[in-house]
């Protein structure tokens, strides 16, 4: 992954997360986790 696509991706997480702003700090953890994970999977395919 470049510098680009990880900027890509930190990009997409935050986002992510900013909707959710009315969860918990542990669930907006695991929901980054579960973001990074589809994005490696896909990036990897």
């Amino acid at each position: 992954m470049d510098k680009h696509e990880s900027e890509k991706l930190g990009n997409v997480i935050n986002n992510s997360c900013e909707e959710s702003k009315n969860d918990t700090v542990l669930e907006n953890q695991t929901r980054r986790i579960e973001y990074i994970n589809i994005y490696w999977d896909e990036w990897n395919m």
